[in-house]
């Protein structure tokens, strides 16, 4: 695996110098910057890759290799700004209509390209219908709003949000509403 960071919204950041980590558990990561190499790293076990880069809208990829075999990507790039709400359901196949099951969702937002933008921060509000009631939301570990609130603004582009199921069985509709950007619902079928 490799994981790249940071994410690469650095608005009002052109031009300076960014630290660019990947994390990996190859042996090798390289980087590329709008298809340039800007070289590859031999890994230690529990080691990470840096690089500097001038930041500039764009796309970065950081390639994993176990000897000389691609084995591993991941990607950043630069996004539009956030137009609407997206929700998904992180364990669907977990919950029933049991009166004690919780669906877990995350909330997050995407550009006008759909893609996720990572440090959309609008404010949230959650609510559903009779299957389920919003019993906590979470975005933040500095965050002082209590964990129960249906609201909350948005940190580094994702609020999780927990849902407790009811007795019935049928359709959990869960739905996120923001002033900011275009709201979202997402949909699950809840059986006993």
């Amino acid at each position: 695996m490799v994981h790249l960071l940071p994410h690469w919204n650095l608005f009002g950041r052109e031009g300076e110098k960014i630290s660019v980590w990947a994390y990996s558990n190859c042996s090798a990561v390289e980087l590329f910057v709008d298809g340039k190499s800007y070289g590859k790293r031999e890994l230690n076990a529990f080691d990470h890759a840096e690089w500097e880069v001038e930041y500039k809208h764009g796309k970065l990829e950081a390639v994993g290799y176990a000897d000389s075999e691609i084995v591993a990507r991941d990607t950043v790039e630069t996004t539009g700004r956030p137009v609407a709400l997206k929700l998904k359901a992180e364990n669907a196949d977990d919950v029933h209509a049991n009166k004690g099951d919780i669906a877990l969702f995350t909330c997050y937002c995407v550009d006008s390209e759909g893609r996720r933008v990572p440090d959309a921060s609008p404010y949230v509000r959650f609510n559903c219908n009779e299957i389920g009631k919003v019993i906590g939301t979470g975005s933040d570990v500095s965050d002082r709003a209590p964990v129960y609130l249906p609201e909350r603004r948005m940190r580094e582009g994702a609020i999780t949000v927990a849902v407790k199921i009811g007795k019935n069985p049928g359709k959990l509709v869960l739905y996120a509403n923001s002033d900011s950007v275009s709201g979202g619902r997402i949909e699950l079928d809840i059986e006993c």
